[in-house]
Parts: structure tokens; C-alpha cells; sequence
């Protein structure tokens, strides 16, 4: 499973002492929480297994901890002082972990893949990315803390940003209202604008390279490769080498990375990618992908025309064509927001501060009449931080759980008053799950249930007899039908004595 790390495993401890002697002695955990495993397991019982097992149940060692512990595969747990925590993102070049400094302060890892480790050339294009973006200190921008080896392991650690990537943030939210996608293009801009103070160019410029914390503001991560290596090698995204060839443009000219914040700004108002997305070479380096696209006034006629005119010179064919630098784009964006902002909107986002409002008082709103507990069954990080993050700003009080056995003993000990089941991070446990809490609302208190199931699990959406209190919805999916969902449940179920009044999502607004 460590495959792509160089250090050798040791292999399985074959005794309970080897066991904790590498686990304490490799730093992943103290003597004391091996001992509090130890203990939970009866003398007559102690296997390095069964203790494993245990530390596992006490969240002393994570999942991912556990897997690797259980394959020998302890020491590489530890890179550099840092304690992996789970894989986070993984590419062809290196892959990122959410880890824990000495400190217990959590961190991002990135580590250089270990069939790269060996290549002096890709060792030092790594090595040449961190010191790149190690000189950058923006808020639009994910800082470089330490850049380091371990025994052959080539890494750098980054700010852990909770908030996930604009990519996944896209494929649940879908499009958005022009005033958020211009405020997320700004912030881009503005993080290019930073970098380029020190001739840094981006590069790689895509959705899954913008980050979210938890205030909603958007950081770039991941600055690319741009120029020739020491030997004379392109290191160019495959996207930025078949545009600048094409358009006869520098090599890192800033202006490429316009081109790109342009096509992100573009499915940002559309729902829709100005190219579809491909993994195959020959189809990302074809000129005619990233020439021909489809103007966006035709997925989105009802733009207004200054911000039409700003994606047109963002994207536009020719590099003189474009805005000169980052910081004239973001000067652009920023007038744009401003005669956005007082424009009523009609979207998905539409009421935005609030979905559950509360009758009296805010000190009754604060006190007494608590908002509605929602339990999230959601194992990704970066979905469930979206997802919460969405949920909280909407009035919900939201708590998060990885699976089914979680969400039973959370239920059991402080029932929430809905519970939001995410079908794809499941998979078929959600059956089992859903059928459960279902069974559990008839025989006592109703609970609200919402399942958002993927497409597969939708073709057995008849298994799992939806009802007023527990409903299935199936992808593709907006947050707002989500939300539309919970309020639904919601209706049936919530106690009088909350005072809770929901204000009713499943009527249209566009009208008023």
C-alpha cells in the first residue's frame, strides 16, 4: 500500500512488543496511547492484529494508519518528523497528506512519488517547486512551511487548507451566481498578481489547484514547472505548452495564466467546462480544445455584457489581446464586483443567509430555540467541509461522522434531528444504513433522513422505499435540492417545542 514511498517496510511486527516498540520508537504514537490499546484487549487475546484493532477504536490510529501498521508498513508513517495523518490528493508526480507537525498542528505533506525519487531531474524540479513557492506570502496563496528528506523521500509541507478544491466544490455546487464567481476569480487574480512580484508564473492553473479555507477564500497551491529543466526538457503543463506554441507566446509568459483563470471563470458561470475534461495526451495537447470553444453567452445568455466582455479578453486567442498582467485583471474583476453587488440575483444562491429562521429573539435564538442538529455521514474531507461550510451559513448545526457504525453510536448517544447520507462515500453500507435509521424513526422519535445517492445506487432506489420522513436524491445534484430535501424531512419531523419555523424552500422565490 506504501509503495510509492521509498523507505523499505519492515514488514508485520510478528509480536505484540515489536509492535509497539516501532510504533513509539517511529514517533507515530506515545507509549501511554499504546498502552490504553493494550489494555482494551484481554491478556488471553493480545495479537499484533487485535491490538491494532483497538488503537483503531480508540482513534488512536487512523484508518489509513491502521491499514499500513497491519501490512508492516510503520515506518513509513513518519516522514521528516511529520506524522501522516491520510492521503489527501494523489498525481503522477507526487502525492499530498494531511499530517501532523511536532506540535500536533495539522499540516499538508507533499511527497515526491518514489519512482521519481531516483530521477535526479525530477528530484530537482521538485525541489525547485517548493523553493519557488516558499518566497510567496499571500492570503490568495497555500504558504510553504519546510522543505526536506527523509532516508530517500523527498518532501514539502504546506498551510493545511480545510475547505477542499474549487474542483470539487464544482461538481457539488455547480455554477454560480456572477458576484461569486467573479469574487473567486479575483482572489485568484490576485494570488497570480502576488507571484508574479517575484516572476513567478502558476503554470498549472485548474480547479483542482485552487484550495478553500474556512472563510471561503480561495488559495492557490501546486505552482507548476515552467521553462526548460537543467537538460533542456520541457516542463510545461501540456495545457500551457499547446497554448504558447500555438499562439507563438513566451515560454511562462503571465499571460497564459490568464487564459486559464478565463476558462475557470468560465465554468464558474456556466456549470459547464469551456473544453471537456480528458486524461489522454493527444486530446489535451490538440490546438483546436482550447481555440474552438464555445462562446459563454451561449450556455449562459443572461450575463451581463461587462462581464462577458471581461472572460472574452481573459481567454482570448491572442496573448496581446488579453489583459497584460495579473494585476490588470484583478483591477478589472474588482470593478466588476462592485457593480455586481448590488444586482438582485435569482440563483441557486439565492437567500443565502438563511434557509432555517428562528421565531422571538436573538437571545432566544441563541438560547432556547437551538437549530436543527444535522448528523453528516461523509468519510472525504474535502466534500464534507464543503458541504458543512454550506449548511452551517444556512442555519444548521452540523456534525460529521466517516461511516455507518459512527453514525449508529453517534445516534445513540445525542440524537441530531436529521441525518445526511452521502450514497458515494458509502456505497452499498448506505442500504444497510439508510434501512436502519428508518426502522429506528418508526419504533420511536422520527429522525429526518436525506440520502444523495450516486447514479449506480440510484437504479436501486426502489430498495430503499423512501417515505415523508426519509427521502433519496439522486446525483446530479445541487446543494440547494439538498437543502430543499432536509427542509422537507425536516417539516415532518422537528418537535414543536423547538419553535423552529422553516422557511419554505420548496416554493419557487424568482417570482417575489
Amino acid at each position: 500500500m506504501a509503495w510509492f514511498l521509498s523507505k523499505k517496510p519492515s514488514g508485520p511486527a510478528k509480536t505484540v512488543k515489536e509492535l509497539g516498540k516501532r510504533l513509539v520508537d517511529g514517533g507515530l504514537i506515545t507509549q501511554q496511547q499504546f498502552d490504553v490499546g493494550l489494555s482494551a484487549v484481554p491478556s488471553s487475546k493480545r495479537t499484533p492484529e487485535t491490538v491494532i484493532d483497538a488503537l483503531e477504536e480508540a482513534g488512536i490510529l487512523t484508518n489509513f494508519q491502521a491499514d499500513l501498521t497491519r501490512n508492516g508498513e510503520i515506518e513509513t508513517l513518519v516522514i521528516g518528523g511529520y506524522k501522516l495523518i491520510y492521503r489527501n490528493a494523489a498525481g503522477a508526480f507526487a502525492r499530498v497528506y494531511r499530517a501532523e507537525d511536532k506540535n500536533g498542528r495539522s499540516v499538508a505533506l507533499k511527497v515526491l512519488r518514489g519512482r521519481h525519487a531516483s530521477d535526479p531531474q525530477q528530484v530537482a524540479a521538485f525541489e525547485k517547486e517548493a523553493r519557488m513557492a516558499a518566497k510567496l506570502k499571500h492570503p490568495n496563496v497555500v504558504p510553504i512551511l519546510d522543505v526536506g528528506s527523509d532516508d530517500g523521500r523527498h518532501y514539502f509541507v504546506m498551510e493545511f487548507v480545510e475547505g477542499g478544491n474549487l474542483r470539487d466544490f464544482l461538481t457539488i455546487r455547480g455554477k454560480l451566481s456572477p458576484k461569486d464567481a467573479v469574487g473567486i476569480a479575483l482572489d485568484i487574480a490576485e494570488g497570480l498578481a502576488h507571484a508574479m512580484k517575484f516572476g513567478i508564473t502558476h503554470r498549472d492553473l485548474k480547479p483542482g489547484n485552487v484550495l478553500f479555507d474556512t472563510r471561503g477564500n480561495a488559495k492557490l497551491v501546486d505552482f507548476g514547472l515552467g521553462g526548460e529543466g537543467d537538460d533542456g526538457a520541457d516542463l510545461r503543463a501540456v495545457e500551457y505548452s499547446t497554448l504558447e506554441k500555438a499562439t507563438q507566446a513566451p515560454r511562462d509568459d503571465p499571460r497564459s495564466d490568464l487564459f486559464f483563470l478565463g476558462s475557470i471563470l468560465y465554468e464558474l458561470l456556466t456549470g459547464v467546462p469551456p473544453w471537456p475534461s480528458t486524461s489522454v495526451r493527444s486530446e489535451r495537447s490538440s490546438v483546436s480544445r482550447y481555440r474552438d470553444v464555445t462562446p459563454i453567452v451561449d450556455h449562459a445568455p443572461d450575463l451581463p455584457p461587462a462581464l462577458v466582455s471581461v472572460v472574452g479578453k481573459l481567454m482570448a486567442w491572442n496573448p496581446t489581446s488579453r489583459y497584460r498582467t495579473a494585476a490588470e485583471a484583478a483591477d478589472a474583476l474588482r470593478s466588476l464586483a462592485a457593480t455586481l453587488a448590488d444586482v438582485p440575483e435569482h440563483t441557486d444562491l439565492e437567500d443565502e443567509s438563511s434557509d432555517l429562521s428562528l421565531d422571538g429573539s436573538a437571545e432566544e435564538r441563541s438560547g432556547e430555540r437551538p437549530p436543527p442538529k444535522l448528523l453528516l455521514v461523509e468519510n472525504r474531507p474535502s466534500k464534507r467541509g464543503i458541504i458543512t461550510e454550506y449548511l452551517s451559513k444556512r442555519g444548521f448545526e452540523v456534525i460529521g461522522c466517516d461511516g455507518a457504525d459512527d453514525a449508529l453510536a453517534m445516534l445513540e448517544l445525542d440524537p441530531p434531528d436529521a441525518v445526511l447520507v452521502m450514497g458515494e462515500a458509502l456505497g452499498d453500507g448506505l442500504f444497510g444504513l439508510f434501512g436502519t435509521l428508518k426502522a429506528q424513526g418508526a419504533e420511536g422519535e422520527p429522525i429526518a433522513v436525506v440520502a444523495l445517492v450516486s447514479a449506480a445506487q440510484a437504479k436501486k432506489k426502489n430498495a430503499l422505499a423512501a417515505t415523508g420522513t426519509c427521502r433519496v436524491l439522486a446525483q446530479p445534484a445541487s446543494l440547494r435540492s439538498v437543502r430543499s430535501e432536509l427542509f422537507r424531512a425536516l417539516k415532518r419531523v422537528l418537535s414543536e417545542s423547538r419553535m423552529i419555523r422553516l422557511r419554505d424552500y420548496s416554493q419557487s422565490t424568482s417570482g417575489k
